[in-house]
């Protein structure tokens, strides 16, 4: 790379060569990973290197161009800010699902405004601008478990992937002391089919799964509010069903021409 520009990719950094009139970056992935997750990014970016407390790599990168979309003038404090909670994340994330699958973590902030989505590139997600509230740096990184590590077989089952990290800021929200998951659920599922809203949550194309799929997710995972602690199975909630490829109401609706949904009796 010419001098005074930086590339970040997957995994750890391995070295950084000065040649002279250029620099030679060289990450190594030892994780197995989806070809979609890869990344090579690179460009001038603000940079901070280091690792957590758990000894995990910590690589993160913000262009000093990046800003919330919409914005005028550059705020790449703003994304530093947004990083800020990786380290948080991270440890309450292992203590839900698990140890942290990978040997490196972070976040590459740019400021690509034409691109409007956010990915969860393994081990360092990327963020097109910055990202509006710090529930997409949870959403991203909860992906590094359910997605990266724990990946799908087929396309049609992305709905998992979503879910899991819907809910997962679900959760985060809860236990910091914000709006509960329950909250998150009852509001969606008080979202009438026939508002407009309804029609992007209960008849979703497949872009727009993230909020419905936590959902169905949420009513699986929870226990009814009278169970007593630890019930089984049984004492998850009836009122949507898992079903691998649709959301399923167990009302009988009529079914649309699209067939996006699937009738229950």
């Amino acid at each position: 790379m010419p001098k005074g520009r930086t590339a970040v990719a997957n995994g750890v950094l391995v070295s950084r060569t000065d040649n002279g009139d250029n620099v030679t970056w060289r990450w190594r992935e030892t994780a197995p990973m989806a070809p979609y997750l890869a990344t090579a990014t690179n460009g001038v970016f603000e940079t901070d290197f280091g690792a957590l407390p758990s000894g995990v790599a910590r690589y993160d990168a913000v262009d000093p161009q990046t800003r919330p979309y919409g914005q005028k003038s550059p705020e790449p404090e703003l994304a530093w800010e947004r990083l800020a909670i990786e380290p948080e994340v991270v440890s309450f994330f292992s203590d839900l699902y698990g140890q942290y699958p990978f040997d490196s973590v972070g976040g590459i902030v740019d400021w690509a405004p034409d691109v409007f989505y956010s990915l969860e590139s393994q081990t360092k997600p990327n963020y097109w601008v910055v990202p509006r509230t710090a529930g997409t740096v949870v959403h991203e990184l909860a992906h590094q478990w359910f997605g990266d590590s724990v990946s799908l077989a087929r396309w049609p089952d992305m709905w998992l992937n979503e879910g899991f990290a819907t809910w997962s800021e679900w959760i985060w929200s809860e236990r910091r002391g914000g709006q509960t998951a329950q909250q998150f659920f009852d509001e969606l599922y008080a979202t009438p089919e026939d508002s407009d809203a309804g029609q992007d949550l209960w008849f979703p194309a497949p872009a727009a799964l993230p909020d419905p799929v936590g959902a169905v997710l949420h009513a699986r995972l929870r226990p009814r509010r009278d169970d007593p602690p630890g019930a089984a199975p049984e004492g998850r909630r009836r009122d949507v069903l898992l079903h691998p490829r649709h959301l399923v109401r167990r009302a009988p609706r009529r079914q649309r021409d699209d067939r996006r949904l699937h009738l229950a009796g």
